[in-house]
Parts: structure tokens; sequence; C-alpha cells
């Protein structure tokens, strides 16, 4: 058996490899280096439980095209951003980045080995409906259990479902607060302003819209992202 050196190999060998030994397919055995294999292995993992999918797996701060807009915020996000930090990105104008910028926040975490989760806040809301007469999936409290406790939650379009049912803003809520207590980075996007009381509370009803509006308020650096749509520019 050779002496150890960095594995070649691609990810799909992994199932061969049993402590940095390798059989290659003439039947030698090989000793490899296997800390990187590792550290991909657990990064494809938890990207596939990221809820990043399709184009959103490509959406990177290095892809980015930067213009006069959006130099400011990705400069501050990826070198002066505290982890711990609450943010809350919006703009009232569709197109501007948003999701761009929450999806890149995503793929820098993982890449820095930290549990990240996105969810758009319909479909948790749609998620938490279903559990309500569909019993073979995962139940309410194991879907709630999950978006409070992953290190990092990114909420797309906050406020967008708000008060639809009269008992999401109490769901939403519970998450928020759960997360405030136990310092776990949260990250939203939206199309409200965040300093507009009223329109929080309009959104998310007069038990729950102060509180929350409290909430983010108190935690959340905002960045406003401007610009035209990108997607029809």
């Amino acid at each position: 058996m050779s002496g150890k050196i960095d594995c070649p190999h691609s990810i799909q060998h992994c199932e061969a490899c049993v402590d940095g030994v390798y059989n290659d397919y003439e039947g030698n055995r090989i000793k490899y280096l296997t800390t990187e294999c590792r550290k991909k292995q657990v990064k494809a993992k938890m990207l596939s439980e990221s809820g990043l999918i399709g184009k959103d797996i490509a959406e990177t701060f290095r892809k980015a095209k930067i213009d006069s807009y959006n130099k400011g915020p990705y400069n501050y996000l990826q070198n002066k951003w505290n982890r711990a930090e609450w943010l809350y990105i919006w703009s009232r104008e569709n197109g501007t980045g948003k999701s761009y910028t929450a999806n890149a926040i995503a793929n820098m975490l993982l890449d820095e080995g930290i549990r990240t989760l996105v969810k758009r806040e319909v479909d948790m809301a749609n998620e938490i409906q279903e559990t309500f007469s569909d019993k073979s999936g995962e139940c309410e409290y194991a879907l709630m259990g999950k978006w409070k406790g992953v290190a990092a939650l990114i909420i797309q379009d906050v406020g967008k479902y708000g008060c639809k049912s009269e008992w999401w803003p109490q769901r939403i809520y519970d998450i928020i607060d759960y997360r405030l207590i136990n310092s776990k980075t949260t990250i939203f996007t939206s199309n409200y302003n965040i300093e507009d009381r009223d329109v929080i509370e309009r959104r998310f009803g007069e038990n729950h819209g102060g509180a929350i509006y409290s909430r983010l308020n108190g935690l959340c650096t905002t960045i406003e992202m401007d610009g035209e749509d990108r997607r029809i520019k």
C-alpha cells in the first residue's frame, strides 16, 4: 500500500473508500488523505438539504454582476458582516436582486460549513397547512423544529403570505422568537419596508404584527436593494 496522497477521485467514489483506503479497479490498495473528500461530502449533504435548487446553486457573490447598486451591499456582506447579525434585505420593486443576494449568502455560509436553509414564506405556510390533512409526511412539530433549529435560516418574501390564514402569524412569530432567544442567524427578504409599522401589522395582523415588527427592527441590519428590474433589463 502506497504512502498517503490527496485523493484524486470524485465524491462518487467515496462508497468504495474506508478510512482513506481505496481499492482501485486493478485491485491495488491505495491510502489517500481524505480530509478534503470529507469536506466535500459534508458540503454536498448540506447543499442537498439547504433548499437551494436549480440556478440557486450557481448564484454566488463571485459570479454576480457588480454595479453601482449592489457594490456596497456585496462588499459589506462578504467582508464586514458578522454571521450572528440578522439581515433584512428588501426593495419595494421586483427584480432588484433580493433573491440572488439571499442565495449568494446561503452559498457563502455553506462554503463556511454553516448548515443553512432557504425557504419562501409561502412555502413554509403551505407545508404547515398540508399537515392538517395529510399525516403521511413530516408533522407540523417536525417542520417547526427544523426551521427553528437550523444554524442559519433564510426566509424569502416575508409578508407575501402574511395573514392570509389566521394561524400563520402565530407560527412565524414562534419561529422568529425562538431564533432570537437562541441567537440563531436569521435573514429575510421582502418587498415591505421593515420600518413601516402599519404595513407590518397589516401583513401579520394585530395580534402578532406588532411583536414581529419590534423583533425585526430591533435585530436586523437593513439592506435596501435598489436598481432596475434585473430579470427584464
